[in-house]
């Protein structure tokens, strides 16, 4: 039977084949070895104890039927699934169930129906339901509990990324009573479920050989269950029509560009070097002022969607990858966004830099610093020069100050990223005649690039 039940869940989804990966004490795990202790029980009250209204919390809730229906598979329960929007009508069919006295967990899938805080943003695309509608459902809800399921093996299931999300009146003692906190997968969990929902016989070993890469990767670009789906679906059907295996590259330049399919827009030569001088500045400080040293993921020069050029820094690196950022950190990534203007403006003259090209760039530079005068009471080399965060209920003579600080602080890193490209020069040379080249570079390209000119560890910072 268990091993039946393991090739059930090996056959489902990425998400379900995650089940095989939590680890045997999760609560998530006990839980379904708690069910299936009560599936030979002869005591009616060991269902109402174990709780017939289970609210499973977790970042995406997409991601909840799966693991809900692989805890049921293992257990050796029925499962039973309704839609969001069919839930309000389904109080009828989960009477039926309960006086039918069948073994099953029915999961409820998250929706209106919760009723709770920011609920209704939340899933805006589904048929709004009155505060009639609303209230005539929950009380019949509360009947259910209370008349139909008391001693009987039916469990209710639904999952909330917060628990806010389901109105407090449903949250009492007696329906959704029990609660299973399901912790974050680790990065190489993550990786591990990307690449079963690919299928492992579609992927190459620049995927293989390193699952903290693609992890990091699919933990940073795919955090939602949606996109990644369309994501798994996309890589399936290039592996296709190519009748080849999946790359890192492919996933790369999917999460820079997205699942669709585009045209290659010409670009006059001027552009284009400029473009390439422009991305060269941003994939150079990337790499050397980065803590471990690690290139980008992926650097192009491509027009699409309106975007020339584009650089995706090493997902793995210690700046994006680290879950406690410091200033330092924030600084590398104000430096990042800062270094395809300086470079424009070191290698083009002030004259021919782009207006309109580093404007993204330099708004996410103005936001970081300004969150680290603002929110985070960074003082720069004087560390107690400021020691206050400050909320929205800021005076206009206080944001003048932050505003004026955060200018300063930009202009002192934009100075520092000055210094780096012209230490690296030739480096910075290469980078830019490879980008012209090729259009496209990825990690091994910029190894190389560095290598031939000496050991990474000799280049300036």
């Amino acid at each position: 039977m268990k091993k039946l039940a393991n090739q059930q869940i090996q056959n489902g989804s990425g998400m379900a084949r995650a089940w095989q990966l939590i680890g045997s004490n999760s609560a998530l795990k006990r839980w379904s070895r708690e069910i299936s202790a009560l599936m030979v029980s002869e005591s009616p009250e060991d269902w109402d104890l174990s709780g017939h209204g289970v609210l499973i919390e977790i970042g995406d809730t997409e991601e909840a039927v799966d693991l809900v229906r692989s805890a049921a598979i293992q257990a050796g329960i029925n499962f039973a699934e309704f839609d969001a929007e069919a839930v309000v009508d389904s109080i009828g069919t989960l009477k039926e169930m309960a006086g039918q006295k069948k073994p099953v967990i029915c999961y409820l899938h998250s929706g209106l129906w919760q009723d709770g805080t920011a609920v209704s943003k939340k899933y805006k695309s589904q048929t709004e339901l009155d505060a009639g509608q609303l209230n005539e459902f929950r009380n019949a809800f509360k009947s259910l509990f209370t008349n139909d399921l008391q001693g009987q093996p039916i469990i209710i299931v639904s999952a909330v990324e917060k628990l806010s999300e389901l109105h407090v009146a449903l949250r009492r003692a007696g329906l959704f009573d029990r609660r299973i906190e399901v912790s974050d997968l680790s990065i190489q969990q993550k990786a591990a479920c990307f690449i079963a929902g690919l299928g492992h016989e579609k992927v190459g070993r620049s995927i293989s050989s390193n699952l903290l890469r693609i992890g990091h990767l699919i933990h940073f670009e795919y955090k939602d269950f949606r996109r990644r789906q369309l994501c798994e679906v996309a890589l399936r059907r290039i592996a296709w029509q190519e009748k080849r295996k999946i790359e890192f590259a492919d996933v790369v330049k999917m999460a820079a560009y997205g699942t669709s399919n585009f045209d290659d827009i010409p670009v006059d030569s001027v552009s284009e070097w400029r473009t390439a001088v422009h991305e060269a500045g941003h994939a150079l400080v990337s790499h050397v002022d980065s803590k471990k040293r690690i290139p980008p993921a992926y650097c192009g020069i491509l027009n699409r969607k309106g975007t020339f050029g584009m650089v995706v820094p090493a997902f793995e690196g210690h700046e994006l990858a680290t879950n406690d950022p410091t200033f330092e950190d924030i600084l590398h990534r104000i430096r990042v966004n800062l270094a395809g203007r300086v470079a424009e403006d070191l290698y083009l003259g002030g004259g021919q830099t782009s207006a309109v090209g580093s404007a993204e760039d330099l708004q996410r530079a103005t936001d970081l610093a300004k969150s680290l005068v603002k929110d985070w009471g960074y003082g720069g080399a004087d560390k107690e020069d400021n020691l206050a965060v400050f909320s929205a209920d800021i005076s206009q003579n206080e944001l003048s100050r932050i505003e004026e600080n955060a200018k300063n602080l930009l202009a002192d890193e934009y100075l520092k990223v000055c210094r780096i490209l012209e230490a690296n020069q030739a480096y910075y040379n290469r980078i830019v005649a490879a980008l012209s080249n090729k259009k496209i570079l990825l990690p091994e390209d910029f190894e190389k690039l560095s290598n031939d000119l000496k050991d990474l560890e000799e280049l300036a910072a």
